[in-house]
Order: C-alpha cells, then structure tokens, then sequence
C-alpha cells in the first residue's frame, strides 16, 4: 500500500538561541529526517562547551547510510521568521557525507 508520502527539504534562514545567546545560521529542514544535529565546531564557537552527555552513546544514520556516534546534546530554540521552536539537537563531532556543508 502505498500512502503517496514525499519528503521535503528546504534550506532556511534561522536563529538559534541557548542559555541566553543567540546565533544565526542557515539550516536544512527535512521532513523525512527523525533527528536534529548540529556541528560541535559551530556549538562551541557560539555557545561553548555546556552540552549534556548522554547516559550512552547511540549510533545514528545518516540519509545517506553513513552512521555515526553522539554521546552530547543540547536542548535549543530555533527561531524561523516569527516562530520559536523548543528542539533537542545532538552535538556531532561531524556531519559525514558529501552535502555536510551546515
């Protein structure tokens, strides 16, 4: 059965705010991605080191079928024009395939 399901991707404009600061960011939105992740490089110039660890590391995959491991994250707000959005995102030593330019 099929259900005529399709997944979008959209590259947007946001702002992310943690613990009282704010960075902007282009961000790549797509619907048929079950996790939110974000590259520790842009966390720590941005916000620093204030993550939280995970009780266990977990194994990820990518769209593309790379996995990879996180063990930190962060709960965040992404701000897309006028709406604010509470989000966990996972903290990723790197983002892996060809297209990891966020």
């Amino acid at each position: 059965m099929s259900w005529g399901l399709s997944y979008l991707r959209a590259l947007k404009s946001v702002k992310i705010k943690f613990r009282g600061k704010v960075a902007e960011c282009a961000a790549l939105f797509d619907t048929g991605s079950g996790i939110t992740a974000i590259r520790r490089s842009f966390f720590e110039k941005h916000f620093g080191t204030e993550w939280s660890r995970l009780d266990r590391p977990l194994k990820l995959y990518w769209i593309n079928g790379e996995s990879i491991i996180v063990d930190k994250y962060a709960n965040i707000h992404i701000v897309i024009d006028d709406f604010e959005l509470p989000e966990v995102v996972f903290i990723v030593n790197e983002c892996g395939g060809s297209s990891s330019k966020w």
